[in-house]
């Protein structure tokens, strides 16, 4: 049997196909830095959508998308440092997670958050390796070494089973329960066995191969199990039709076979199956492999995951798929990981020529997307606009002109439908491009520096500085001056029913009245930046990263947790789409976030379709969203799936 394979094993160069890099996302755990160990050895996601850590030396933890929540038990539970090391977990149906460990089988019940253990006899102190919720009456299988104990769902033991093969006891066993309620037993050191509900027992199932069942994967889509065995691959196991489960066909996949002496030659050795559009992602002694099911689910065919995971030995735990279709990796070394479909809305524009023409890579400090270019502010090189058409890259600094203009304040000019608007200095500028060039002209300087634009419906300017408002009429170049009182003015904007709006460093959240003048809403003076839907709300922000709504009718501020960074991370940039959704940018990610059902979606600096150092700016126009930083361009669409979404629910 053992040179069959090997014979077979020679042709896989036949069955691997190539995986597109592109079309995957590779990143690490994204709470991974909050976690208080390193390892994860189990990954679940439970009902509310929720992510569930099994660690080695911390316990159980949950990431809500944005912090991480330890359970350790209390003293009366007795769970403890020593109760740590967590070997499986699963859900029940009464919101509670059942995990085993080096020291029993415990409950954590998610309505009060209190761990207890499961039973306080038959598996205390052993070493549960494996455990399952009984799919037809909710009863817990849990094994150990080579016993088996089944409870009822009020947790008292029903029966015990000490499971052999050929007198032989097992070291170890795994459970796997399938849609329709049947209970497999694994035999590690032996063949696969059927629980018989009638009987209550255990009954022998074909098993023609000398390589022993790990784990399991039901493929309900082409009607058989995916078995991951001891160094034989991956098994295909087909019931046969108005047949006994116990007379499966059994066939090998090569595929799934390492050749001896190879980098991949513990390929053979399964740990872990999931499942996931139908491909398998698959833990080996030593790497991660995807297959794809083809031939009409009869045989599995290799992927070349060489452009986007590491070609090296690793030690990785089982992985588990979300309900979005994220693959999550725990491991040993290296970290953790989770592999993600691509967002294909994102679009990343790297400018290559960038280093070429200013010496230094694209690092654009603010963005305006205008048609099919960009306007961009690049460190140390000031304005440029960018055509992906031609790829064509123009610097006013290297123009006819030579001219220096920089600035983090760049807008729209929505009235005019050509060009920017730039704040430099106590300088108002227009940018626009005629002739292949670059033309600007100052539209008016003002008495103290500009911090921040608005371009009114009207087409008029409103400039925040250092002394209050300056409105200018850019047609004529007429400047009002505005809340003079203010302070320094950081924020400026007005809402659909034409008052203006603004955070003054002497007023906080204010607007400007019907007389002129300047009337506090909210005194916080923490908040720097501000957006609106134009109707309902004001969003603001902090330097902390707190993020609260103003509600314009009720007249009320509510910080908004979901919103605001739990670490403090700076709120750097703040916009409102179309659709209400809220874009916070921080350095290290951009959140579109959904305030009528708490849903949001991360875009991180280490996405893979991402790759930068940091975030600066984000724009939304309507439902065009355009963010950017050290080492692209990003543009993206507003999220229908946020939109339609009735619940609230985590990233994943």
């Amino acid at each position: 049997m053992r040179r069959t394979f090997k014979r077979l094993a020679a042709a896989l160069g036949l069955l691997t196909l190539t995986m597109d890099a592109t079309t995957q996302n590779i990143r690490p755990l994204p709470n991974m830095h909050r976690l208080p160990g390193p390892i994860v050895r189990t990954v679940l996601q439970d009902e509310e959508g929720y992510i569930w850590y099994g660690t080695t030396d911390n316990g159980l933890a949950r990431d809500n998308g944005y912090q991480i929540d330890m359970f350790v038990g209390d003293e009366k539970s007795h769970f403890t440092r020593t109760d740590n090391f967590i070997n499986k977990m699963c859900t029940t149906r009464h919101h509670e997670i059942v995990f085993g460990t080096q020291t029993g089988a415990w409950i954590l019940d998610k309505r009060n958050y209190r761990i207890e253990r499961l039973d306080t006899t038959v598996t205390m102190n052993r070493d549960v390796t494996s455990l399952v919720v009984d799919g037809v009456d909710d009863s817990y299988w849990l094994s150990a070494g080579s016993t088996l104990f089944h409870l009822n769902r009020e947790r008292k033991l029903i029966s015990t089973y000490e499971i052999t093969e050929n007198g032989k006891p097992q070291s170890k066993l795994s459970l796997y329960c399938d849609s329709k309620g049947r209970l497999w037993l694994m035999l590690n050191e032996g063949g696969l066995k059927l629980y018989d509900r009638k009987k209550k027992e255990f009954m022998t199932c074909r098993w023609e191969t000398e390589w022993s069942p790990i784990a399991m994967q039901e493929d309900k889509r082409n009607g058989c199990f995916w078995i991951g065995t001891s160094y034989g691959g991956i098994m295909r196991y087909e019931i046969p039709k108005n047949g006994l489960a116990t007379q499966g066909t059994l066939s090998m996949q090569p595929a799934t076979l390492g050749e001896r002496g190879s980098h991949d030659a513990g390929r053979g050795c399964v740990y872990g199956i999931c499942l996931v559009n139908n491909k398998l992602w698959v833990s080996a002694i030593d790497n991660l492999y995807c297959y794809e099911i083809s031939e009409n689910g009869k045989k599995l065919r290799r992927f070349d995951t060489s452009g986007f995971l590491p070609n090296k030995r690793v030690i990785l735990e089982p992985p588990t798929k979300d309900r979005k279709g994220n693959v999550w990796v725990p491991s040993f070394m290296p970290s953790p990981f989770i592999i993600m479909p691509k967002d294909k809305m994102v679009k990343r524009y790297a400018i290559e020529q960038m280093e070429a023409m200013t010496d230094y890579p694209l690092i654009a400090d603010a963005t305006v997307q205008d048609g099919d270019g960009f306007w961009l502010m690049q460190s140390r090189a000031g304005l440029m606009y960018y055509s992906p058409q031609g790829e064509v890259l123009l610097s006013l600094l290297n123009g006819p002109a030579h001219q220096w203009l920089y600035s983090y304040n760049m807008l729209n000019r929505k009235a005019d439908g050509n060009g920017v608007w730039i704040a430099e200095g106590k300088s108002l500028w227009k940018a626009w491009l005629e002739g292949g060039a670059i033309k600007t002209e100052k539209v008016k300087e003002v008495e103290s520096p500009i911090h921040c634009l608005f371009e009114t419906s009207s087409g008029d300017v409103l400039t925040g500085t250092e002394n209050g408002i300056i409105r200018i009429d850019t047609k004529s170049g007429l400047a009002l001056k505005l809340a003079a009182d203010a302070g320094r003015v950081n924020s400026v904007l007005q809402t659909s029913d034409w008052t203006i709006h603004l955070l003054g460093s002497r007023c906080g959240l204010a607007r400007i009245a019907d007389d002129g003048t300047v009337e506090t809403l909210v005194e916080d003076k923490r908040f720097d930046q501000m957006a609106t839907d134009g109707n309902h709300y004001i969003w603001l922000s902090s330097a902390d990263g707190t993020v609260a709504c103003y509600d314009l009718q009720t007249h009320e501020l509510k910080k908004n947790d979901v919103a605001s960074d739990k670490q403090g991370c700076a709120i750097k940039r703040l916009q409102v789409d179309s659709d209400g959704h809220l874009w916070l940018l921080t350095s290290l990610y951009v959140k579109e976030y959904n305030p009528r059902n708490n849903a949001f979606k991360m875009f991180n600096i280490s996405d893979t379709n991402i790759k930068a150092d940091y975030f600066q700016d984000v724009k939304a126009m309507g439902k065009d969203i355009c963010f950017s930083g050290a080492g692209g361009i990003y543009t993206t669409k507003t999220s229908d799936a946020l939109t339609k979404t009735r619940k609230r629910h985590t990233p994943w």
